[in-house]
C-alpha cells in the first residue's frame, strides 16, 4: 500500500454528515479521476453481487452518498475532495 491519501466511501459519508450537523448543506462533491476509480471499487465491494463485467463499467457509475452526488474532474487534486455548497441569496 502506498502512502498516498485515499478517499473512501465511509470517509466521504462521515464528512457529509459532519457538514450537515454543522449547518452546511453540500450539493455535490468533486474528486479526482483516480479517486473516482477507487471509490467505485469501494462501492462494488459493498455490493453483495456484482456483474461479471463490473470492472469494465467502472468509468460509467455515478456515486450518491447520503443524497450528495459525487463527480470527478481531471483538474481535481488526488486525495482531496472539494465540497460544492448551495448559494445563499
Amino acid at each position: 500500500m502506498s502512502g498516498r491519501p485515499r478517499l473512501t466511501v465511509d470517509g466521504l459519508r462521515d464528512m457529509i454528515l459532519d457538514l450537515k450537523r454543522s449547518g452546511v448543506i453540500p450539493v455535490g462533491i468533486v474528486v479526482s479521476e483516480i479517486d473516482k476509480i477507487d471509490l467505485k471499487f469501494d462501492i462494488m465491494a459493498y455490493a453483495e453481487e456484482t456483474s461479471p463485467d463490473a470492472e469494465e463499467t467502472v468509468d460509467m457509475a455515478i456515486a450518491i452518498i447520503e443524497g450528495v452526488p459525487v463527480v470527478s474532474s481531471p483538474t481535481q487534486r488526488r486525495g482531496v475532495a472539494t465540497i460544492l455548497k448551495a448559494w445563499k441569496h
